[in-house]
């Protein structure tokens, strides 16, 4: 298949920690050689509240999914619809996105999650080598294109689409490259590099308190060479 759906979550915390709790979900079915086939995102209010440090990075508020939530019940059957005719899941950070989202179904009594692969855009689409950033807006950014309404999820997700196109990436090559074996980059770097560390496309984990980056096995010797602070590699 040439189909692909396009997923994003905006959270309460940034990492995969039991209070974080997913507060908007957006998704784009995309083909190959068309484009965005449908779309659309939800706001979910919290079980626990966001945190006002959360609400400046993504501008999401209680007031805001509280008034989605007297309104309508979060519906899931648009997500699983799009999953079951796709060959995969993209998303900017896919293990954060996926944890989440198969834990959000369980606290709400959804049932399982969609189970088809999942393709991450930072790790498995093969970037031309003048793109140095390592995060979506930074990568956008690369290609000429501007994310006004970055941290939010549907916007979060058209950037991505608009890269894969102003770029002409293969989705079916980034597809394969998911199949490969992947490993866990975990810096060693004291807490007084952690910029350094974030600048070089590394993600927090706050369970185990170590900033860490998931990627090709192929690809992590000649990345890791290119860090200035010392890693530790965990194979997945």
């Amino acid at each position: 298949m040439n189909i692909f759906t396009f997923i994003d979550s905006e959270t309460t915390g940034l990492h995969t920690e039991e209070k974080s709790e997913v507060i908007e979900i957006g998704w784009a079915t995309y083909r190959v050689g068309d484009g965005i086939l449908n779309m659309g995102s939800n706001l979910i209010h919290p079980l626990r509240g966001i945190p006002q440090a959360l609400t400046d990075i993504h501008g999401i508020t209680e007031g805001m999914t509280a008034y989605v939530h007297q309104r309508q019940s979060f519906k899931t059957w648009a997500i699983e619809s799009e999953a079951i005719k796709s060959s995969a899941f993209i998303a900017a950070f896919a293990e954060f996105d996926r944890t989440m989202l198969q834990k959000m179904y369980r606290e709400r009594d959804l049932g399982n999650f969609p189970s088809i692969p999942w393709v991450d855009f930072l790790a498995d689409i093969e970037f031309k080598p003048t793109v140095k950033g390592r995060s979506v807006s930074h990568i956008a950014a690369d290609h000429g294109i501007v994310n006004n309404f970055a941290h939010r999820a549907l916007t979060d997700i058209l950037t991505m689409i608009a890269v894969i196109e102003r770029g002409g990436y293969d989705l079916a090559a980034a597809l394969h490259a998911a199949t490969e074996p992947k490993v866990k980059i975990i810096s060693l770097a004291g807490f007084d590099e952690k910029d350094v560390v974030k600048s070089h496309g590394f993600k927090w984990n706050g369970d185990a308190k170590q900033w860490y980056r998931t990627m090709r096995k192929s690809k992590a010797g000649a990345e890791i060479a290119k860090l200035p602070f010392q890693t530790k590699i965990v194979e997945l």
